[in-house]
């Protein structure tokens, strides 16, 4: 068991003293302290905001004052020259003060926000990828298939209820990706039936995006109608803003491509009300990989996925597994 984890990340190498559960929970703990920080930074700011709209709206009442003081004649224009030059003397430097106030305020929420790392969580409605308890989501009845003479799945059956969690288990070559690839249409079985009722959301360990695919592009392509104002704004709170969101997939980090395909599945209309994962933990780094476990933890579809990581497995809350053998 490791006694130190050392992590790098956008602002230097932070190190941890413990285990990896110690990590988690020295990393929680320093996490909230940052996004506390960031909250009482931003307050700050919206009070020296708020300061520099007053200080603004005095200045302006004492100008239409001396405007009106002016325009009666009621006092000698030495007196209101020298009464004016004061004013705005005294108005340029409390703008100043103000200014720098603000400025310094913002300065603040810059750093505080810099001392919060991670990867932002995709945010969906996870009302709408809801199922209910019981209710039909997938039937195969007595599913075959093979690749010449070598079979993988021989009179497979399986019924998924509600938003049930299903762990695909076995070993390499055992077919689970290839379930998957049926579940999805992406292949066509030998025999058998499968009814699914519900839109489906596929999540692969390997998919050819295009050598100039973009996830706006895919995203566009993905749901005829989806406005690209929507979807930029879905992208943008999955942390792929700006130029992000049209970077070429393989341009972009394994967990940026991982959000982008979230947005894509979770945030579309129609959104996957049944998700298929296939070794979906691979190749992340554990800030994409705690994002990824945000998203699942939240998301009340029914889920079939496979992976061979232990602890990615216990966080999914398996409802079922199904354990394929090789004949």
């Amino acid at each position: 068991m490791p006694d130190q984890i050392w992590e790098l990340t956008p602002t230097g190498l932070d190190v941890y003293g413990g285990n990896y559960a110690h990590y988690l929970a020295e990393k929680t703990t320093h996490q909230q302290a940052a996004i506390t920080r960031v909250a009482h930074a931003k307050q700050a700011e919206r009070q020296a905001q708020r300061d520099q709209q007053v200080a603004r709206e005095r200045l302006e009442h004492r100008a239409a004052k001396g405007r009106r003081e002016r325009s009666k004649g009621s006092q000698p224009k030495i007196v209101l020259d020298g009464r004016m030059a004061r004013s705005q003397h005294t108005a340029s430097r409390l703008t100043q003060i103000k200014h720098a106030r603000l400025s310094a305020a913002q300065d603040r929420v810059v750093t505080a926000q810099s001392q919060v790392k991670g990867t932002p969580p995709v945010q969906f409605d996870a009302g709408a990828s809801e199922v209910h308890s019981h209710q039909p989501v997938l039937d195969i009845e007595g599913l075959c298939f093979g690749y010449g003479a070598r079979t993988l799945l021989n009179q497979f059956n399986l019924a998924v209820r509600g938003p049930q969690r299903l762990h695909l288990a076995g070993e390499n070559g055992s077919g689970k990706s290839t379930l998957l690839d049926l579940i999805a249409g992406r292949k066509m079985p030998n025999k058998g039936t499968m009814t699914c009722t519900v839109p489906i959301g596929y999540l692969l360990q390997r998919e050819d995006h295009g050598p100039e695919a973009t996830p706006l592009d895919r995203c566009l392509a993905y749901r005829p109608g989806w406005q690209e104002t929507d979807i930029r704004t879905s992208l943008a709170r999955a942390g792929l803003r700006r130029e992000k969101a049209v970077t070429a997939f393989d341009l972009l980090s394994a967990g940026e491509r991982l959000r982008a395909d979230l947005v894509r599945l979770l945030n579309c209309p129609e959104p996957a009300q049944l998700l298929l994962l296939d070794e979906p933990s691979n190749h992340l780094d554990i800030d994409a990989l705690e994002a990824l476990e945000a998203a699942l933890r939240t998301y009340r579809g029914a889920l079939i996925f496979t992976s061979h990581d232990p602890v990615f497995v216990e966080t999914m809350n398996v409802s079922e597994i199904v354990r394929l053998t090789q004949d």
